[in-house]
């Protein structure tokens, strides 16, 4: 099944092809005559990323298309004309460089993030509102059951940040 979903990415998970749009101006209405000046747009892709769908896909995007789009760009229009120009130019670059470098850090160090083990003795999503934790507070027996999952969970982080 195909389907399509608009969003402004806070709401819903990247998955599948992303189509992105990007007006330039937002003083200036769209139209037929002038879409194609206007809007600039593209497309990359969330799929076989596994939990982590956007930074590999946007990793990517950067490093293969617009990165070597920007360093291979001679007519930097009044940025080539002047030496603190041609600096300006070089500081973007270099930032653009080092902004990718931070993203290929953030996907590693996402990727290897601590996976809390479940509990199968009780649904801990189960506790929605502040009443479901009242009633499960009243309850020792799911105390005991979450105070042991809770010292499990410490054992877990403890095992990673000692390594």
């Amino acid at each position: 099944m195909h389907g399509m979903i608009v969003t402004d990415g806070t709401s819903e998970a990247l998955i599948g092809n992303c189509l992105y749009f990007i007006k330039s101006d937002a003083s200036t209405a769209i139209n037929a005559r002038n879409v194609h000046e206007e809007v600039n747009f593209g497309r990359f892709s969330c799929q076989n990323a596994g939990i982590l769908t956007v930074l590999p896909a946007l990793q990517q995007l950067l490093s293969k298309v617009h990165n070597p789009a920007a360093h291979a760009l001679r007519n930097w229009g009044a940025l080539s004309e002047t030496p603190h120009g041609k600096k300006t130019k070089q500081i973007f670059l270099d930032s653009f460089d080092t902004f990718i470098d931070f993203i290929n850090g953030a996907k590693t160090s996402i990727s290897g993030a601590v996976k809390l083990h479940g509990c199968d003795s009780f649904d801990v999503a189960s506790l929605l509102t502040p009443s479901d934790c009242l009633a499960a507070a009243a309850n020792p027996d799911t105390v005991a059951i979450l105070e042991d999952l809770v010292h499990h969970w410490c054992k877990e982080i403890e095992q990673v940040d000692n390594t």
